[in-house]
């Protein structure tokens, strides 16, 4: 019998269920706690604050995280981790949390111009699913820092082996 998903996809998999399980679960204790009015007039005093997080810090803090690790995939490093095969994964764990950033931006923005229910109900989910995928890019760069750095050892000690085979 085949295997529909390998060990490593499953895990990536996982890894953004996780995010957007937890995104659901705090929403959901937000609005089990706090009714809508109560959520409306905590934006309205706070949501320029939330802008500020996502579309000055989060979101361009999330692009030049990805354009660093493109820069990165031009490398030997690049190579060795397309060898690895976590090539993919990690250049859209670096791709998704920017998007989900700058949509937490976008629905803010609407909403604070607007007052529509709906989007008082998203711009919650994408805040808690903003703060999860905050998270992940944090755990996510320190995870390619630290292939980066086994790269790096098994570089240089391949690079010994082929000096000590040349004296």
């Amino acid at each position: 019998m085949a295997k529909i998903l390998s060990r490593s996809s499953f895990t990536v998999l996982w890894g953004y269920a996780v995010e957007l399980i937890l995104a659901v679960c705090l929403s959901v204790l937000i609005w089990l706690i706090w009714d809508k009015p109560s959520i409306d007039q905590f934006f309205e005093r706070t949501i320029s604050d939330w802008l500020t997080i996502t579309s000055q810090v989060l979101f361009p803090a999330g692009v030049a995280i990805w354009i660093t690790y493109v820069n990165l995939e031009t490398t030997e490093f690049g190579d060795y981790l397309n060898h690895t095969g976590v090539e993919k994964a990690y250049s859209a764990a670096f791709v998704l949390p920017s998007a989900i950033f700058f949509l937490t931006s976008v629905v803010l923005v609407a909403y604070k111009g607007s007052k529509i229910a709906i989007l008082s109900y998203a711009s919650v989910f994408l805040l808690a699913y903003s703060l999860a995928m905050a998270f992940s890019l944090i755990s996510n760069t320190a995870a390619v820092i630290r292939l980066y750095r086994r790269f790096k050892i098994e570089l240089e000690r391949e690079r010994r082996k082929e000096m000590d085979k040349g004296r």
